[in-house]
C-alpha cells in the first residue's frame, strides 16, 4: 500500500535525466526553434502508462543528447498546448522535425518502437 502512495508523490522520474520539461509557455519555441527531431511526450501523472514509459525516454534522451530533443509535457497543466494538438488519450508522442509533425502515437510503446522513429527522422535529415 505504500508503494502506491509513493509513486503518486513522487516527481516525474524521467526529468531526472536528459528529458526536458515543456508548458505552454515554452512549447512553441521548443518545437520551432530545433534543429534536430524533436519527441515529445503528452501525459499525467496519474497515468500508469505513461509512468511506464519514463525510463524509456530517459533511456533514449541519454543515448541521444545532441541528436534529438526528448520532452515531456503534463496534459493536465497546460490545456493550450494540449487542445491545440487534440490530446485525447495519454500517452500521446507526437514527433516533430523542422516544426511538423511527423508522427504521432497513442498508448505506449516500447524503446526499439521509439528508436525507430528516431532513426527515420536523423536519417531524413541532410
Amino acid at each position: 500500500m505504500s508503494n502506491f502512495s509513493n509513486a503518486s508523490n513522487t516527481s516525474n522520474p524521467s526529468n531526472a535525466s536528459n528529458v526536458i520539461e515543456l508548458n505552454d509557455t515554452n512549447f512553441d519555441s521548443a518545437i520551432q526553434n530545433s534543429s534536430m527531431p524533436v519527441v515529445v511526450k503528452f501525459g499525467a501523472s496519474w497515468c500508469g502508462p505513461c509512468r511506464m514509459m519514463n525510463p524509456i525516454f530517459s533511456q533514449i534522451a541519454d543515448d541521444y543528447v545532441g541528436k534529438v530533443k526528448v520532452c515531456e509535457i503534463d496534459i493536465d497543466k497546460n490545456i493550450e498546448t494540449v487542445s491545440k494538438f487534440d490530446i485525447m488519450s495519454v500517452p500521446t508522442i507526437i514527433v516533430f522535425f523542422n516544426g511538423a509533425v511527423q508522427e504521432r502515437m497513442i498508448g505506449a510503446r516500447s524503446k526499439d518502437e521509439l528508436i525507430s522513429v528516431v532513426e527515420n527522422c536523423l536519417s531524413g535529415q541532410s
